[in-house]
């Protein structure tokens, strides 16, 4: 739950506001396919295919059910942050859209994610179709 706040959620509106709490996020309120919003909620909401979630099913601590499988040293948990950045199983989406990397921090992934660029949202559902 912590690494979806910190990655994901969006500021909510000030109490005095009359409006609800709650921002939508803006894929919605694009003109995306349904697979591209389907990928792009299930990768926010840790419904996606990747071993920091499914390594957790069996209600085990050990890490080594979480380690990315894809890449060859074994340090690396497979979680959000290492599937945009840095896993070799992903790399080729990220030459694909090399045009989402310029200009951020690698490891930004709050800053990747709410570009609201549709090419973003295209990314995020390649990527989660790759471990489902």
């Amino acid at each position: 739950m912590v690494a979806y706040h910190k990655w994901f959620a969006l500021p909510e509106r000030p109490v005095c506001d009359a409006r609800a709490p709650f921002v939508l996020p803006e894929y919605l309120k694009m003109t995306l396919s349904k697979s591209v919003m389907r990928n792009v909620a299930r990768f926010r909401i840790r419904r996606h295919g990747l071993k920091c979630e499914t390594g957790l099913y069996g209600r085990s601590p050990d890490r080594s059910a979480r380690v990315c499988n894809l890449c060859e040293n074994g340090d690396y948990i497979q979680d959000e942050k290492h599937v945009i950045f840095s896993c070799i199983g992903t790399e080729h989406l990220r030459h694909q859209f090399i045009q989402l990397f310029d200009n951020i921090s690698e490891g930004d992934i709050k800053g990747f994610v709410f570009r609201h660029n549709s090419e973003v949202y295209k990314f995020i559902r390649a990527a989660v179709n790759l471990f489902d």
